[in-house]
């Protein structure tokens, strides 16, 4: 009687083992299959995230402070006082040229190519419109020539590509104006790019 009853209180307890096994296991699996997909979504964010669809590059080689400025659809600006304002953001804002001191030797190397960049990361619908602003013509005698890059990475095409003089007395410039066509499901295209139809709008914020 006895070795019948610790039989049963053998398999009972194995019984309840394997079920406390079986339990950990599944749990773990489960635990498992969560940290890969959250892992994927976060890796999925990050890559919109970082995927620039226009890029915007200004450059110019004189020691003197040019700034970028883009008018977005929503009439929202992106310069150098507000350079985040999504989907577009100032990446680069350099103010003349710029000194690197090396740490071992202690020369200094005068960086002169100077250039802003502007990213826009998403698909806003709408114009925008390019200026560029001459903030301070430290150096220049009369006037400067300012580039202006305008790149659909998205679609590997250039939507502008020009060159304008800033002046003492003309101290912005109209570059260009283009249109984002929202194709949806991340698609977009590029429209209505003029160069002759100027808008002026930087002097509303100075």
């Amino acid at each position: 009687m006895v070795n019948g009853e610790l039989n049963l209180f053998n398999k009972a307890t194995s019984l309840i083992f394997i079920d406390l096994l079986l339990n950990l296991v599944l749990t773990y699996l489960i635990l498992f299959a969560l940290a890969f997909i959250l892992i994927n979504d976060t890796s999925s964010k990050n890559q919109t995230k970082n995927s620039n669809n226009i890029l915007i590059s200004m450059a110019w080689d004189l020691d003197c402070d040019i700034d970028l400025w883009l008018l977005m659809p929503d009439g929202s600006k992106i310069y150098y006082n507000r350079r985040d304002n999504p989907p577009a953001h100032l990446d680069v804002d350099v103010k003349r040229w710029r000194r690197y001191k090396y740490p071992d030797t202690g020369e200094i190397y005068t960086i002169k190519n100077n250039e802003e960049i502007i990213s826009i990361r998403g698909i806003m619908d709408g114009k925008y419109v390019v200026n560029a602003h001459a903030y301070d013509l430290h150096n220049v005698k009369d006037s400067i020539n300012v580039d202006i890059l305008i790149q659909d990475v998205g679609n590997s095409k250039i939507i502008y590509a020009g060159s304008k003089t800033l002046r003492r007395e003309v101290v912005e410039q109209s570059f260009v104006t283009f249109t984002v066509n929202d194709l949806k499901n991340d698609n977009y295209d590029i429209s209505e790019v003029y160069t002759n139809r100027p808008e002026y709008f930087v002097g509303e914020d100075l």
